[in-house]
């Protein structure tokens, strides 16, 4: 089993923080520099797999549709509902969330 912890660690400001971020977003093939920003969300429909699996898709479409435009209160902010509920801490973590899910082995967990 695998956890990868995405966004707990990028809310912390310590040097040992900063330096697991960096790890981390390597590893996804996302840095800050490269992830795009704000953008339209829908999540993939059908029987085609994103993922490596079914449980893994599941929740990157879960995901992926609290910030469709016909349901988030604000999606460019990555806002779900509620006023501040936001789907990730930014747009570089929800580009490092989509990767690792789209990675994640169906023996495999991912902590967030």
């Amino acid at each position: 089993m695998i956890a990868a912890g995405v966004a707990p660690a990028f809310a912390s400001r310590s040097p040992l923080a900063c330096a697991y971020n960096q790890a981390v977003m390597a590893t996804l093939d996302v840095s800050p520099s490269t992830a795009a920003g704000p953008r339209e969300v829908r999540a993939p429909r059908g029987a085609e797999l994103s993922c490596r699996g079914w449980q893994q898709e599941a929740a990157l479409r879960m995901l992926m549709n609290n910030l469709d435009p016909e349901v988030a209160e604000r999606p460019q902010e990555l806002v779900v509902y509620g006023g501040i509920g936001r789907a990730a801490r930014n747009w570089a973590c929800y580009d490092a969330i989509v990767a690792a899910l789209t990675r994640l082995a169906d023996d495999e967990s991912l902590l967030i």
